[in-house]
């Protein structure tokens, strides 16, 4: 089974990727399961400023690389952080004595900041988890303000950075 889409060769299965103008079109088919399924998305559009995130501490190329190469992408989850509220969390949970959903809180904040190439806030954030978990809460106040200036960097140099367009909205 083969046939010819604009000059491509179709097996039973696999995907195609045509370019053009801003705009990237998969075509992705199943001979067998009878499937066809057609995406465009536009590229080209998104153009980051590498030093202004490199200059917050941010690791541009290990974060881009999680997701996939894509600018896009990236910056979609980038804003995202600016909405994150697992700090604040943290902070609640810290001034209740709950270490139990503080450990979540900054658990999930580790997760997100790693994916994003935050690798100061990540190291923060794994201090704070690890002496949860040994059960060493007596300096976590000094451990949390650690964080939070971090956090506090990055959240200002990124809402600056959207302000300025160099995330690429």
């Amino acid at each position: 089974c083969g046939g010819n889409l604009g000059g491509a060769h179709l097996r039973l299965s696999g995907k195609h990727h045509f370019s053009a103008e801003n705009e990237e079109v998969v075509l992705a088919y199943n001979v067998r399961s009878s499937t066809i399924r057609l995406s465009k998305r536009k590229t080209g559009v998104y153009r980051m400023d590498q030093n202004a995130l490199e200059k917050l501490g941010i690791d541009f190329e290990n974060g881009i690389g999680r997701f996939a190469g894509s600018e896009a992408l990236y910056g979609k989850y980038l804003l995202r952080f600016l909405e994150d509220g697992h700090y604040r969390a943290g902070v609640c949970a810290m001034q209740q004595n709950e270490y139990a959903a503080m450990f979540d809180a900054m658990h999930a904040l580790k997760s997100v900041s790693g994916t994003l190439g935050m690798t100061e806030l990540f190291d923060c954030c794994a201090a704070v988890t690890t002496a949860i978990r040994a059960g060493k809460t007596g300096g976590i106040e000094e451990l949390m303000a650690q964080a939070g200036e971090v956090h506090d960097r990055l959240y200002a140099g990124l809402s600056a950075l959207r302000a300025a367009g160099g995330l690429g909205e």
